[in-house]
C-alpha cells in the first residue's frame, strides 16, 4: 500500500485510474481496495481525491491563479463538482479560501 500511496503522491496531477494503481501494487484491483481501506480506511480513488485538493488547496492559498485552472490542473473537470468536494474536505468553498490567503 505504501508503494501506491508514494505514487499517488508524486502523480496526483496525471490520470490515474484503478487498474493503474493496482498494476504499481503488483495486486488485483480488489486487493488493492481491500488493502486500503484495511489500512488507511479509505479507498484508492477517494485518497487521490483528497490529495489532489490537498494540492489545490495549497495552490488556492499561495496563487492568484483562477480556481478553475487550478481545479483541472488537479483532475477536477466539473467546477460545480471541485467546489462540493473542496467544501466537504475542508469546510469552506475554495473562494473562501481564496479570501483568506
Amino acid at each position: 500500500m505504501r508503494r501506491v500511496e508514494e505514487y499517488i503522491r508524486v502523480h496526483a496531477s496525471e490520470p490515474l485510474d484503478i487498474s493503474l494503481l493496482a498494476a504499481v501494487a503488483g495486486v488485483s484491483a480488489r486487493s488493492l481496495h481491500s488493502g486500503f481501506s484495511r489500512f488507511l480506511g479509505s479507498t484508492p480513488m477517494n485518497y487521490l481525491r483528497d490529495v489532489r485538493l490537498d494540492h489545490a488547496r495549497v495552490e488556492l492559498i499561495q496563487t492568484g491563479e483562477p480556481v478553475g485552472t487550478i481545479a483541472l490542473r488537479w483532475g477536477f473537470a466539473h467546477a460545480g463538482r471541485f467546489s462540493a468536494e473542496y467544501r466537504q474536505r475542508f469546510g469552506e468553498n475554495p473562494a473562501e479560501t481564496r479570501r483568506g490567503r
